[in-house]
């Protein structure tokens, strides 16, 4: 017994995606695997939405310690360099995991939205893959962004 074309296109939904919506179960029989292949890179092709969960009171600290212009590059090293009190170092760290936490769930809000699957999927892969960890929410926001950008990119 050959397998159905909803079996197939789901199959690919699967593989190349985190699997079909619910309302979409009815349309995956009417449509080729060609197409649906189509529809997922051309979904991938649109521009990459910056994800930026940074609290503001974080931002206005790391703004404080620096030039607004040079706020990304400094907010860490500022810390380091202990141009802020203990209290405000304590205060930088633990807003910065709650923010990379929202920022764990604002992506997977993402994946889970998107049109543009294909690439989620493969951000994901390439976010093991190339595996880093940094406690800075402003350097976490980048990499992702990177990685999002160029998940489909030639490495």
């Amino acid at each position: 017994m050959g397998l159905t074309n909803q079996r197939k296109n789901q199959h690919l939904f699967w593989r190349a995606g985190f699997g079909p919506m619910a309302e979409d179960l009815d349309s995956l029989t009417g449509h080729t695997q060609k197409s649906f292949t189509e529809a997922l890179w051309k979904a991938a092709e649109r521009p990459v939405a910056y994800l930026d969960v940074a609290d503001n009171a974080l931002k206005g600290l790391a703004m404080g310690v620096g030039e607004a212009g040079a706020m990304q590059r400094k907010d860490l090293s500022a810390v380091q360099r202990k141009d802020l009190s203990a209290d405000e170092k304590r205060q930088f760290r633990k807003q910065s995991q709650q923010d990379i936490k929202s920022l764990n769930l604002a992506w997977l809000h993402e994946m889970v939205n998107s049109d543009a699957q294909l690439r989620e999927k493969m951000a994901l892969f390439w976010h093991g893959h190339f595996a880093s960890r940094n406690l800075n929410i402003f350097y976490q926001q980048l990499l992702l962004d990177t990685i999002r950008k160029g998940a489909l990119g030639n490495f």
